[in-house]
């Protein structure tokens, strides 16, 4: 699913964006203070911030279980003031004990905005794309939980992994 979204993202930035000339984001900024160095009367208008946000996360799902072998052994030597019976072992039957494995499984949370922007609002040094999409994308979302999609990547981890324990 998140390879389908990545797909639409570039499918739509290309059909928004038509002819437009690629520039860096500094060069953009600079159309925005210079644009008669970009061959252009006015200064770029109708500005629109794609942002396209993919994080991965582990979240706990129903807990295996791993069983656990225990042992018990006794041992015992007899003396008396005539006789000694050297020390014998015996192996105890114990039961397995079962015990909780927590287990998580991978999402993908993936949300995606447009918003509009100026010149002035991409204008300056300490400006970047990520701080930009960030700060908009955490604001968004925090208004609206519900633009995040959550999709199982399919991958597992179990802490206790396939470990059979040995005694």
């Amino acid at each position: 699913m998140s390879k389908l979204l990545g797909v639409l993202f570039m499918a739509f930035t290309l059909v928004s964006i038509g002819h437009a000339k690629e520039l860096t984001f500094e060069q953009f900024q600079e159309s925005c203070e210079n644009p008669a160095a970009y061959g252009s009367q006015n200064p770029p208008a109708k500005i629109k911030l794609l942002c396209h946000d993919v994080y991965n996360a582990w979240e706990p799902v129903e807990s295996g279980i791993v069983k656990l072998s225990e042992s018990r052994m006794i041992s015992s030597e007899l003396f008396s003031d005539k006789y000694h019976v050297s020390t014998d072992s015996y192996d105890i039957a114990v039961p397995e004990r079962n015990a909780v494995c927590p287990r998580l499984r991978e999402v993908v949370h993936t949300a995606t905005i447009e918003i509009g922007k100026t010149c002035a609002d991409v204008a300056g040094e300490d400006v970047t794309l990520e701080d930009l999409c960030r700060e908009a994308l955490d604001s968004a979302i925090a208004e609206n939980p519900d633009l995040v999609e959550t999709e199982a990547s399919g991958r597992m981890f179990s802490v206790c992994g396939d470990a059979t324990q040995k005694p």
